[in-house]
């Protein structure tokens, strides 16, 4: 917006919020979007404050590595369909909606090597019946198997006849009706699958070799491994931490296998979640996405002060997932280039695959998310004992939260011209308690404001007596009041030329 500077006094409009960019700098942003911003919303265009997180179900007596979810649906009762089940290094856990706690599955003695388990969802035949069953993978504990039917659980030896070896898959993935395997210990470029509705079975036929299990060999000669397996459409993505291969066919007789075009591949298998059309992944250079075509960066900028200041490995321990077409990404952010020693995930990146949006939430530390009915399931780690769903209730866990949305720094196209007496209008409403504060900020120095909102909703006008060539507005809460701006926000000022 550009300044006439025969006038004396100027407005500009804030028409919607949108989310944050940081592309060009924090001196050039669009008035819908935010330099930086933490724990706010911004759907149908308005500011508004980010939900809570509250437990989701009982606590558990052991940390959680892993969280996963299966559906029964032989079951007769409706309401005892749904499974959660939860890997520890006590053992593997079941949890069904309206219990009150956890049972111990598997093993009926001792403990895991691992709390980090790959998993899929299929049906098997059990007693001449067919049972919906969840398989997790690790390679030191192998395959273990959750029997839908009575939730019992027990280990699979997966032994390939035709190679004498016992099969120890890091991950799985189903696809075609068969079961695929990668990570298989000491053979990097190796790709398994099993028959087709034979989850046991992984040997080939000879004689219909359609029919028959087998592998895949692609090695990339450069020290690199596959790490994960995920389905995408009517293909298979086998992911190296340096290259990406889409496998195409149905059985081995078609089977093809070529190297996906682009340069970012996950750094992490645990970082990658798939909406629809597209895949999104943590990779060494930022958020990764694949469409079927490419695998590119999503946008190298538009969050570069946070993607900047991430940890060192934070790629190993980064979580994420895919609700309402929110893509989840929770990784471990330093406050300063400065700051040293093991940090933990503490960030949260939201990226709204509709819109093309980047919002963060901080002062969550997340250690495992799970996504199931358009709710997002984590864990953390200062409570890995518990689980918790991420946009319910307002504060974090009862705990207070900081939320805040500032712009970057505007001078209306007038670098010569002084504003100043600013005017903040806007319609905002707030629960019992909920208080906002306003701030400009100039180059001289910044004024702030505070008001009150209300549950029936108010217009506010907000006089705040700074000066300057240029100002950025910072629109701040702290409690765990829900909270809301709509219908955007009219700033007027004076100017006066030099």
């Amino acid at each position: 917006m550009a300044i006439n500077p025969g006038n004396y006094e100027t407005q500009m409009m804030i028409t919607q919020f949108a989310g944050i960019d940081q592309r060009q700098g924090d001196s050039a942003v669009s008035l819908a979007y935010a330099y930086k911003a933490e724990n706010v919303h911004t759907e149908r265009g308005m500011l508004e404050s980010a939900g809570g997180y509250e437990p989701a179900m009982p606590p558990l007596t052991a940390a959680i590595g892993t969280l996963a979810r299966f559906y029964r649906r032989s079951i007769e009762q409706e309401d005892e369909r749904e499974v959660f089940v939860a890997a520890t290094l006590d053992g593997i856990y079941t949890w069904t909606a309206g219990t009150d706690a956890w049972i111990r599955r598997y093993p009926a003695e001792g403990t895991l090597y691992k709390d980090a388990w790959s998993y899929v969802t299929y049906e098997t035949v059990r007693n001449d019946a067919t049972v919906d069953v969840l398989l997790m993978t690790n390679d030191r504990d192998g395959m273990v198997i959750v029997y839908g039917d009575d939730l019992s659980a027990q280990k699979l030896e997966i032994n390939m006849a035709s190679g004498g070896k016992t099969l120890k898959f890091s991950h799985i993935e189903r696809h075609n009706e068969r079961i695929w395997g990668c990570g298989q210990p000491g053979e990097p470029d190796n790709l398994y699958y099993s028959r087709p509705y034979e989850i046991l079975n992984w040997d080939p036929i000879v004689e219909t070799p359609e029919l028959g299990g087998g592998m895949i060999q692609q090695p990339t000669w450069d020290g690199d491994e596959f790490i994960a397996l995920r389905r995408f459409g009517a293909y298979l993505v086998a992911c190296k931490k340096r290259s990406m291969w889409l496998i195409r066919g149905t059985d081995p007789g078609t089977f093809t296998i070529e190297e996906v075009y682009g340069s970012d591949a996950p750094a992490s298998a645990a970082s990658i979640a798939v909406d629809g059309a597209q895949m999104f992944y943590l990779s060494e250079s930022g958020i990764g996405v694949y469409d079927g075509s490419a695998a590119q960066l999503l946008d190298k900028n538009a969050l570069y002060e946070t993607m900047l200041l991430r940890a060192p490995g934070c790629e190993e321990r980064a979580a994420a997932c895919v609700a309402r077409h929110v893509y989840y990404l929770a990784l471990a952010v330093r406050k300063d280039a400065y700051e040293e020693g093991t940090i933990e995930n503490n960030t949260i990146i939201e990226y709204d695959t509709i819109r093309g949006t980047f919002l963060v939430r901080t002062g969550i530390p997340v250690r495992s998310m799970y996504a199931a009915g358009g709710k997002v399931y984590f864990t953390t780690s200062t409570q890995p004992y518990q689980v918790f769903t991420l946009g319910s209730g307002t504060g974090y866990n009862g705990q207070s939260v900081h939320a805040y949305w500032q712009t970057g720094w505007i001078d209306l196209g007038g670098k010569n011209i002084q504003k100043s007496a600013f005017e903040l209008r806007f319609y905002a409403k707030g629960e019992t308690g909920a208080t906002m504060t306003l701030t400009v900020e100039t180059e001289r120095k910044e004024k702030q404001k505070s008001v009150a909102l209300y549950e029936t909703g108010k217009m506010h006008k907000v006089r705040i007596a700074n000066r300057g060539k240029r100002f950025r507005l910072k629109i701040e809460t702290e409690g765990t009041q829900a909270w809301s701006i709509m219908g955007g926000m009219q700033i007027n000022m004076d100017i006066d030329g030099e």
